[in-house]
């Protein structure tokens, strides 16, 4: 199978493990095996070929740690292991991977802190940790990645506050820190103005934009105005509020120049006819 190039075997009901030495075919470029029922560890060997570019393994029941020579796909672009049972710290040797684009670990049993060698990867515009046992603080680093346009980071352990820098990540237009331990004060600028109130909802220690006032001595020196939205129903009341004063103010302004009007012609000059009278003297 020296020649083969793609894998495509998605969406069937394979069992098993995942042969040792797959991803080392000299011209495999794609590997698709994702919704299966596949079993066991990911099994990366020394060689992998160099022009494989995409593995996608989701909804799969695979399980195991990562190894460290998953440092080895260099080339891959997309790598999908979503929907597993993997477990474990991710590797720092994820930063190896130069190429990578996209990111989907989520739906995992992974854990401990988030490897910030993964700023590494430049190119990223997708990354997906969400619904897993992360722990630790959001890594500064994340920030380097420039032309990242989704994170999620929802539903894990993570501590600690929301890395102000993240406001400058222009090209960052959807976020997800959801239902997980931080704290601290949400940024309001930058990038931060676009997120919804939705990505922040299950900290209970975080304040901010959307989220309530912060307790004493959070967030002190921010001048920052931090107001609670308006529901739909209260923005409603307050259209029919102005309309309806518009409507009074209307009416008052004709009523007024009714009155105007009619004081005037009330002023006015009258003409009045009399009859000619003769007189005759005797």
């Amino acid at each position: 199978c020296e020649s083969l190039t793609r894998i495509r075997m998605g969406q069937n009901f394979f069992n098993g493990s995942i042969p040792k030495g797959l991803f080392g075919l000299p011209n495999l470029s794609q590997v698709e095996l994702q919704d299966n029922y596949l079993t066991g560890e990911l099994l990366v060997s020394g060689r992998v070929s160099p022009d494989l570019g995409q593995i996608s393994l989701s909804n799969n029941q695979l399980s195991g740690h990562l190894p460290p020579a998953i440092g080895n796909f260099s080339g891959v672009q997309k790598l999908l292991l979503d929907g597993n049972k993997f477990a474990g710290p991710i590797p720092s040797e994820i930063g190896k991977l130069q190429q990578l684009s996209k990111l989907d670990f989520s739906h995992n049993l992974f854990s401990g802190r988030i490897a910030p060698e993964i700023s590494r990867c430049k190119l990223l515009t997708f990354v997906d940790l969400s619904r897993n046992e992360l722990s630790g603080e959001i890594p500064n680093e994340i920030t380097s990645m420039r032309i990242l346009n989704y994170l999620n980071l929802s539903r894990n352990h993570l501590l600690g506050s929301i890395p102000v820098t993240i406001a400058s990540m222009q090209s960052l237009t959807s976020v997800d820190f959801s239902y997980n331990n931080l704290s601290g004060l949400v940024p309001s600028t930058g990038q931060f103005s676009y997120f919804n109130y939705t990505s922040f909802l299950g900290n209970s220690d975080l304040c901010g934009p959307y989220l309530g006032p912060c307790k004493d001595g959070v967030g002190k020196g921010n001048h920052q105005l931090h107001l609670k939205p308006l529901s739909a129903t209260t923005k409603l009341l307050l259209v029919l509020g102005l309309l309806f004063c518009s409507m009074v103010f209307a009416i008052a302004a004709i009523v007024k120049a009714r009155s105007l009007r009619n004081a005037s012609e009330s002023k006015a000059w009258r003409l009045t006819a009399f009859q000619r009278l003769d007189f005759t003297c005797d």
